[in-house]
């Protein structure tokens, strides 16, 4: 079976702040989840940066909400908890986003308009562990309930 995979190769000599750089990746290996983009690995030479990523070809979200100018209740819905899926996920394993727009959500296909991954953790931090454990209690309370 081919799987198609997406390459992202960042010139090394553009990145203004590698530490951030570097926690965008360490942020990413560690969030596994349907509704975020998947980072499988990644390489570098001397100029560069490749990230080997899930392949979505859809779009951003920002263009689709242009393109169809609304979205009929149940179709935001749909859309909407797969957005609340993948902050949920960031935040019960410490990473608080803190980008999130439409423009930071792909469409996977064009086939399928309505399934996405949040994107771009380059402006994403850590919570302390005392606070990710008492938002982890009260997250999985109001998550139970989207059910």
């Amino acid at each position: 079976m081919k799987i198609k995979r997406a390459i992202k190769i960042i010139d090394k000599a553009k990145v203004s702040n590698v530490e951030r750089f570097k926690h965008e990746i360490e942020i990413m290996k560690k969030l596994d989840h349907p509704n975020i983009l998947k980072l499988y690995d990644y390489f570098e030479d001397k100029d560069s940066v490749y990230l080997v990523l899930e392949l979505c070809t859809g779009g951003e979200l920002f263009d689709r909400i242009v393109a169809n100018k609304f979205y009929k209740e149940n179709e935001a819905k749909i859309i909407f908890k797969q957005m609340m899926k993948a902050i949920y996920h960031c935040h019960v394993n410490g990473v608080c986003h803190r980008d999130l727009k439409p423009e930071n959500f792909l469409m996977i296909s064009k086939k399928d308009p309505y399934s996405l991954k949040l994107i771009d953790f380059g402006l994403s931090r850590q919570f302390d562990d005392a606070i990710l454990t008492e938002k982890k209690i009260n997250a999985n309370v109001l998550y139970r309930d989207w059910e």
